[in-house]
């Protein structure tokens, strides 16, 4: 139990390492209830008794079963309370920008450099656990757009406030993207309103399995998209969104002898860490200039 008489937050720490998983708990110990694993299968079996951990960090290279596995097996898992878990992914500085993509894609949340420096652990293991505690609470009542099964713009811009004044907090990165379909009125010309409106069902659906647990994509109308990506680390963030338009680049549906080229345009604005006097609708309204930047172009 925690000083206030709460129960203290679990946190499950994954490596092979005897150093670095005493660092962990010497880290970590007086703040969380730190189980430690020393390879994937124990991780495996811890999840598997029980399903309240509030953050994961792992090592990628275990013997047996090692992290990429166990990230896998944690994405894919019919529990939503381990599927949802974000999974911090603890890295050497050798990994290059193609190995953090691999493991974005496999579904990592962030990454953490070895070497750590305790204050740099405690700080990314609260804001996760607040994350992961807002998200949860959010998630009980959530407003859905019916056609999209995104969330709507009024519950986007709340959510978005709130984010904000987290990240302002725990020192988090935060970006908002607007994404546009450029050429919605040629379609609805050539193949119809009821066909067009299936075509962003697939869009919305694709920004849905894009996005991260933590992550908040919108409809905010017909065509017109935005994303909220949180991430203590801006390089995780930009490697979602680098994801984000390459799924979205060459978007091309078969309707009948047909194909319909789904054209996107996009634009993105990151907060500044040192302004804490710029509210979320600037963010956003930043983001969407970008978009009417990128609109006008040809």
């Amino acid at each position: 139990m925690g000083d206030d008489g709460k129960a203290k937050a679990k946190i499950l720490v994954v490596d092979d390492s005897r150093l670095i998983r005493a660092s962990f708990a010497r880290y970590l110990g007086e703040q969380f209830d730190v189980q430690l694993c020393e390879n994937g299968a124990q991780a495996l079996t811890a999840l598997e008794q029980a399903d309240d951990f509030s953050l994961i960090f792992t090592d990628l290279s275990m013997p047996g079963v090692d992290g990429y596995q166990l990230l896998e097996w944690i994405r894919n898992s019919e529990n939503p309370r381990i599927r949802d878990m974000p999974v911090i992914i603890v890295t050497g500085k050798e990994d290059d920008e193609q190995e953090r993509e691999r493991i974005l894609a496999l579904g990592a949340t962030d990454f953490i450099n070895k070497p750590f420096h305790s204050s740099e652990l405690v700080s990314r293991a609260r804001g996760y656990v607040t994350l992961r505690k807002t998200v949860t609470e959010l998630e009980r009542e959530i407003p859905v757009d019916k056609l999209t099964g995104l969330v709507t713009r009024d519950y986007f811009m709340e959510q978005g406030g709130r984010h904000l004044a987290l990240a302002r907090r725990q020192g988090f990165k935060i970006a908002v993207a607007r994404i546009a379909v450029a050429n919605l009125d040629e379609l609805k010309q050539e193949f119809g309103v009821p066909l067009v409106v299936k075509m962003l069902a697939l869009v919305a659906k694709v920004l849905r399995e894009s996005v991260r647990t933590e992550d908040i994509a919108a409809c905010f109308s017909t065509g017109q998209y935005a994303l909220l990506l949180l991430g203590a680390d801006p390089q995780a963030s930009v490697q979602v969104w680098a994801r984000i338009r390459g799924r979205l680049g060459n978007f091309e549906l078969k309707v009948g002898e047909r194909k319909a080229l789904i054209a996107f345009k996009a634009g993105i604005s990151t907060h500044n860490l040192n302004d804490t006097s710029a509210g979320f609708g600037l963010l956003l309204q930043q983001a969407e200039d970008d978009l009417g930047a990128q609109l006008e172009k040809k």
